[in-house]
C-alpha cells in the first residue's frame, strides 16, 4: 500500500515536473520570439532612417546642383551684358535710351553683381 501512494505520488511529481518544463519551454520559446520581433523592427526602422537620410543627401545635392546652374547661367547673362555694354559704348547706350529703362537696369545691375 505505501508503494502504490509512493509510486502515485512519483507519478504525480513526475506530471508536474513535465508540465512546468513545457511551461519553461513554452516562456523561452515565446522570449526568443519576442526578441526576433524587436531586433527587425530595430533593424527595419535602421533602414529606414537610412533611406530617408539619404533622400535627404540627395535632395540637398539636387537643390546645391540647381543653384550651382543658376549661378553660372546668370554668370553668362552677365558676361554677355558686359560684352554687349562694351561694343555699344558708353556714350552709345546714353544716345539710345530704352524705353523705361527698365532693361537697360537690369543689365547694370548683372554688371554690378558680377563685377
Amino acid at each position: 500500500m505505501a508503494d502504490l501512494k509512493n509510486k502515485e505520488g512519483l507519478l504525480r511529481k513526475a506530471k508536474e515536473d513535465e508540465k512546468e518544463r513545457q511551461e519553461m519551454e513554452k516562456m523561452a520559446r515565446e522570449r526568443q520570439e519576442k526578441e526576433r520581433l524587436e531586433r527587425e523592427r530595430r533593424a527595419r526602422e535602421w533602414q529606414e532612417r537610412e533611406k530617408a537620410e539619404k533622400e535627404r543627401m540627395a535632395k540637398i545635392r539636387k537643390e546645391q546642383q540647381q543653384q550651382q546652374q543658376q549661378r553660372e547661367k546668370r554668370e553668362r547673362e552677365a558676361a554677355e551684358a558686359r560684352k554687349k555694354m562694351g561694343r555699344r559704348g558708353k556714350d552709345t547706350a546714353k544716345a539710345n535710351p530704352v524705353p523705361l529703362g527698365q532693361p537697360r537696369l537690369r543689365l547694370k545691375s548683372i554688371y554690378i553683381q558680377a563685377g
